[in-house]
């Protein structure tokens, strides 16, 4: 049900607060050694990806959006469950003709958090170097990023969030039972290697 995968999101999303802390705090080393060409770097890189991401998801008609998204979600879904039908094909189509993603809005979260990100890593590169003030930069930083401070964009978020849910939820009704046996395995093998990964780590 929708609910339940809903439900699930929910207790990711809640799991952030933590994942902010450990992460701002591991990073802020990294930060303050950073140099203005690295910085500079990103910024070229940002320059490169942003044209291919207009192209991808905000260029064209709604019609071009639409088929660009459904070839993207359909070699997604594909990937764990397998080939689908016609039938199924055209209920993912139809989902996501009914979908709340507004592209201007993504567009100008993205610049937003770019802009963001570099102005943080400059001022953490500019002033003194204080490991405390660092960490806590960089976790206002992700936060930020987690949930956006422009109240259209942090609706924008929370939208999709909830119709992504709900239609992975519409999606795996629709599937065959070899299918789900097929995502399934997919899964535990990306459990078993999450495993294999921090049993390295510790």
């Amino acid at each position: 049900q929708a609910s339940q995968t809903c439900g699930f999101k929910d207790e990711v999303l809640n799991s952030l607060p933590a994942l902010t802390h450990q992460a701002g705090a591991r990073l802020a080393g990294t930060a303050l050694g950073l140099r203005e060409a690295q910085i500079t770097h990103l910024r070229r890189y940002f320059d490169v990806d942003n044209p291919k991401w207009r192209e991808e998801w905000l260029d064209g008609s709604d019609a071009d959006r639409l088929q660009r998204r459904f070839k993207r979600a359909l070699e997604r879904i594909e990937d764990y469950y397998g080939k689908l039908d016609s039938n199924q094909r055209q209920l993912l189509r139809q989902i996501l003709s009914h979908s709340p993603y507004h592209p201007p809005t993504a567009w100008a979260e993205r610049q937003r958090r770019q802009l963001d990100m570099i102005d943080t890593l400059d001022r953490i590169r500019l002033g003194p170097s204080d490991l405390s003030k660092s960490t806590q930069a960089l976790q206002e930083l992700i936060l930020r990023m987690l949930n956006p401070p422009v109240e259209s964009h942090r609706l924008h978020v929370h939208d999709n969030l909830q119709f992504v849910c709900a239609a992975s939820a519409r999606m795996h009704n629709a599937m065959r039972p070899e299918q789900r046996a097929r995502a399934r395995a997919k899964l535990e093998q990306q459990h078993q290697a999450l495993l294999r990964l921090v049993a390295q780590k510790d």
